[in-house]
């Protein structure tokens, strides 16, 4: 009896984890008939939340999928700024306020950003997909370009990520006519983001050009030529 006991309790805290390791699955999306009975925007964030008992339990990979998949993560874009945006998501999202607290995020989220390719755009989709693929870049780069996830990465990491985004960026500038250059800059923000994480540069001189002080606390490109001098020290930062 005690070791039946034993395999059904086993059973039980494999069904458990098994319950929980995967990405959370929204029940309801835009376009859905309950989605369109909401009458505010803030039901619809409330309706969004990932249930505490989940959140707890899943794993940062798992979570960094569902942030990706947050129904409502193109509100980044009704805002003056892509961190003004980030923001305000964060004080509305519980998902996104679990997975800055995870010390894996940064290692999780570059596991993700290295598999996408800008070159896997096709030019026979519809406006609508081509839109969804960039933005696709836009989200991760954003998760990726903010402080807190910059700091969990040591520093081998970061020379990954400035690495990455240089690939992205001359990928991106293959199919610039669907980026655009301000997609093409979000890449950019990343890598300037993650030299000014690392104490071992200094662009506290940087900080004197507003230009370029703007571009890295908000993402947000005023001058083309800031983005080849990032370039030009992010060179310097991974050789």
């Amino acid at each position: 009896m005690k070791e039946k006991i034993n395999y059904l309790f086993v059973l039980f805290c494999v069904f458990a984890i098994n319950m929980y390791s995967q990405p959370y699955n929204f029940p309801i999306r835009p376009g859905d008939e309950e989605w369109k009975q909401f009458n505010n925007s803030e039901e619809m964030y409330l309706a969004c939340q990932i249930p505490e008992e989940m959140l707890k339990s899943m794993s940062t990979g798992d979570l960094v999928t569902t942030c990706l998949n947050y129904p409502l993560l193109s509100t980044l874009f009704a805002y003056d700024d892509l961190q003004t945006g980030f923001n305000a998501l964060t004080k509305k999202f519980n998902g996104i306020q679990e997975l800055i607290s995870r010390k894996d995020s940064g290692t999780e989220l570059i596991k993700v950003y290295s598999k996408m390719s800008p070159n896997n755009y096709n030019s026979e989709w519809t406006d609508e997909q081509k839109g969804n693929f960039t933005f696709e870049f836009s989200y991760i780069e954003t998760f990726l370009a903010q402080k807190v996830i910059l700091s969990t990465l040591i520093v081998a990491e970061k020379k990954d990520l400035v690495k990455l985004c240089f690939d992205k960026y001359n990928s991106k500038q293959k199919h610039i006519s669907i980026f655009s250059t301000h997609g093409t800059s979000i890449s950019i923000w990343v890598m300037g983001r993650s030299l000014e994480s690392d104490t071992s540069q200094n662009l506290e001189s940087d900080k004197a050009n507003f230009a370029k002080s703007i571009f890295i606390e908000k993402g947000l490109l005023v001058d083309l030529a800031i983005i080849d001098d990032i370039m030009e020290k992010g060179r310097m930062f991974i050789e």
